[in-house]
Parts: structure tokens; sequence; C-alpha cells
């Protein structure tokens, strides 16, 4: 067979290719490379900018991470991540530093 990546010729029963070094699953009798989790990147970026859409897209990234897609650890983080940052903004708001905070900024704006 050969590596998809590199397309270096290699052993049928190879799991990494020794030229390049890209993982190579068998898939139902097929060879197919590993192929990227989009989800879970997606849900760890967006974690930062929004809680929910964090857990969105982190579970759907979650929910797709098995032996083809990898992505688990990253998806488990943009999960307890988008947790966190929500624990945090719930705080801000229940202890009145959150409008503070938008007052300091508008502040910053009007100057």
């Amino acid at each position: 067979m050969f590596c998809r990546k590199c397309g270096a010729q290699i052993s049928d029963d190879a799991n990494v290719c020794p030229y390049c070094g890209e993982r190579v699953v068998l898939v139902n009798n097929y060879t197919s490379e590993r192929r990227t989790n989009s989800f879970a990147i997606a849900g760890f970026i967006l974690s930062f900018i929004s809680p929910i859409l964090g857990w969105i897209f982190g579970g759907i990234g979650l929910k797709r991470s098995n032996n083809r897609y990898g992505g688990r650890a990253m998806s488990l983080a943009a999960i307890i991540i988008a947790t966190l940052l929500f624990a945090y903004n719930v705080y801000l708001v229940a202890t009145g530093q959150l409008d503070d905070m938008l007052k300091e900024i508008q502040d910053l704006f009007n100057q």
C-alpha cells in the first residue's frame, strides 16, 4: 500500500508510515489515515469565546472521537474550559463585578 500523506510505498501491515510518521488505520479492510476532528478543534477555540458554542462543538467532537477521528482530549478540554468560563461569568454577574468592568471599558472609549 501507499502512504496517503507522502506517497511512499509501505508494508500492508504497517500502522505508521516509516518515512513521514503518518498513522495509518485499517478500516473495513481498507487503509485510511486518521482524520482530523475539526469539531474538537472548533470547540476548543470557541470555548474561549462562547461557552455555549464550546459545549456544542466540544460535545460533537467528543461524539466523533473514535478510532478514525481523534480529538478526544481536545473535546474534553473544550467542554471543561467552557464550563469554567461559564462559572466565572456567573460569578462576575452574581457579585456585580461585571457591571464595574463594563463601566471601566465604557470610560476608556469615552475619553
